[in-house]
Parts: C-alpha cells; structure tokens; sequence
C-alpha cells in the first residue's frame, strides 16, 4: 500500500477555526484515501492554545504567545528542521500562508506540493504586499466559501490555481441525533424549549461577558434548559445552576 504524507499547519487565532478547518479536512480526507489504497500519515503542526481537539493526529505544538527574536528564531528553526524530516507530500496552511514566524520560504522546498486555505479576512490583510507574493508559491488555493462570493475574494481574482470548496465544517448529518435523541440525552422535559448559547472558540476577549450577559437574561426562565458551548479557548468562570448545563 502507498503512503501518503500531510503535515496541516494551523497557526493561533482568536477563535479555533484555523485549526478546525484543517481538522476537517484531515478527517474527511482520511477514508478518501484509505478507499483509494493509500496508507494516511497526517500531522499537525500548530502555535494554537487548542490542539487537544485534533486528539486522533500527532500534533507538534508551539507556543503562541512568545515574540521574542529569540523565540522566533528558534521557532523558525525547528519548524524548517520538522518539514526537513517529514519531506511531506503535501503541507496544508490555513489563514496566513507565511506560516506564524514567516518561514515559509525556509520549508516549501521540503514539500512535494503546497495548498493554502483562504478564509475570508479584511482588505489590509488581504492586500499585504508579503502575502500576495507567497501564494504564487502555492500549488493550490482553496477558498471556504461559496463562488457567489467570489468579489469578496482578492486572490480569487488574481489566481488561476484557485478553488471555492464552500464552507469547511465538521458537521456530519448521518452522525448527528435526531431532535428527540437530543431531547432525550439533555432530558428535557414537554414543554419546556432547550437552548443552546456559545461564543465559539472562546478565545475573544468579549467570550467571557457576552456569555454572562445572555445568560443574566435567560437563566430565569422557568420554560428554557439552557446548554452553554464553552470552547476551548475559554478561560472565564463557568457558570452552573439548575436549568444550565455546561458543555465542553
């Protein structure tokens, strides 16, 4: 059996959705390639404060908060050194295709292909002079989003090695619970309406007040259960009482 070799390279963010983009795709990849014969050998690489969520891959991790020229430096160097010994097949950057300490250009040539994952952000991102000029070294670009969309899209209009994937997510329909399983596990009562609150990954400074202030206004209802999404970039106090149920 044939091997194939990724390494996905998600950097840190204010949510997890570097990282929960190439987790997706990893894990839709996986039996694509195991039905073709091929044997997968995914890793993670990552400066994310979340890499517990790709729990079935190796995961190197880095830390993100350091800037030191030290730091990055030695940052760089391992990172280069880690593409230098897994010469993978492909490497997969989501978001900021520099890399987090701007080695790129130090690893490329140790990858057999490259493919960036363009998610949608400001023009001053989108239009930085360093970045424009590293996707032209990517083999392919995918943008996670519908092609209606397309003018929102700089390097979609300048790449031809472009493609829309539309949106890259986890769900997966005919693994979820019906309405009444759900119902059931949270044992909601009839009668009674289930709620679901979250502020995402968590990571955003507001997480921690946008919560409180939703459930200062819900938690009294006597007519709501109330589920709260509390991601793992969340680091405020959670919050427990009888009709509240925390939920990680």
């Amino acid at each position: 059996m044939k091997e194939i070799k990724i390494v996905f390279y998600g950097i840190n963010g204010t949510g997890a959705g570097h990282i929960s983009r190439l987790l997706n795709i990893a894990r839709a990849l996986r039996p694509i390639c195991l039905s073709l014969d091929l044997k997968t050998e995914f890793s993670f690489l990552t400066t994310s404060d979340a890499p517990q969520i790709a729990f079935d891959f190796p995961v190197y991790k880095l830390p993100s908060t350091k800037n030191s020229s030290a730091y990055i430096l030695d940052s760089k160097y391992f990172v280069t050194n880690l593409f230098g010994i897994f010469r993978p097949d492909s490497v997969v950057m989501d978001t900021n295709p520099l890399g987090s300490f701007g080695e790129f250009n130090n690893f490329k040539d140790y990858c057999r292909t490259s493919v960036f994952i363009n998610r949608h952000t400001d023009s001053s991102i989108d239009l930085n002079q360093d970045r424009i000029n590293s996707l032209a070294d990517y083999d392919l670009i995918i943008i996670p989003d519908n092609r209606e969309n397309k003018g929102k899209y700089h390097v979609a209009n300048n790449y031809k090695n472009c493609i829309f994937s539309d949106v890259i997510h986890g769900f997966n329909r005919s693994k979820s619970m019906s309405k009444d399983e759900v119902r059931a596990y949270f044992n909601i009562k009839d009668g009674k309406k289930l709620l679901y609150v979250s502020a995402g990954g968590g990571g955003d400074k507001e997480a921690v007040k946008q919560l409180n202030s939703i459930l200062d206004v819900v938690e009294s209802r006597e007519d709501i259960k109330i589920v709260v999404g509390y991601g793992p970039l969340y680091r405020g106090r959670i919050r427990y009482r009888d009709n509240i149920i925390p939920y990680t």
